[in-house]
């Protein structure tokens, strides 16, 4: 169905090959579902480079949550800390989940037909095709620019919009 995605092993065998089905939209992110050819096996597998970036996001507001409900707070009481390590074990498990999937069902090393490649033009199909450390750093980067763009703007009402 997608010429794009490359086949994938199956737990069943060394030689069972999933082929890629059907290509969904969660609310954050794309997921591919492949079928086994030989059981009828089927695995929804998230691209890695969407697991790169909900990581850094996930991380970003827990640093965000522990800084505003742990930090400044002089009298951090039991709940706080309870409601914090159970954000930080869920997204360890989301994340290690999402992980296992492409570590039990690993790229098949000779697709038996031959892989297209498809024009990138789409923006997303060109963040589906990024590694993990390409999504780990592509809200940072992102974050950055955004900035960066106020920061030229400010500069620019400062210096032709003085104040009366």
């Amino acid at each position: 169905m997608h010429p794009n995605c490359q086949d994938r092993q199956c737990t069943c065998s060394d030689t069972a090959r999933m082929k890629a089905v059907s290509k969904t939209w969660d609310r954050y992110n794309s997921v591919i579902r492949y079928q086994c050819n030989t059981c009828d096996n089927s695995v929804e597998i998230i691209p890695l480079s969407h697991i790169g970036y909900t990581l850094t996001v996930g991380v970003l507001a827990l640093l965000f949550i522990i800084y505003i409900f742990v930090i400044k707070t002089h009298d951090a009481g039991f709940w706080t800390y309870t409601i914090v390590g159970s954000l930080i074990v869920y997204q360890l498990f989301t994340t290690t989940a999402h992980c296992l999937a492409h570590h039990l069902h690993p790229l098949a090393l000779k697709p038996k037909a031959p892989v297209f490649q498809v024009r990138k033009t789409n923006l997303r199909t060109r963040i589906e095709g990024m590694s993990f450390l390409s999504g780990v750093f592509l809200p940072i980067i992102l974050g950055g620019f955004i900035l960066g763009v106020a920061l030229m703007l400010g500069v620019l009402h400062d210096l032709y919009f003085p104040r009366p």
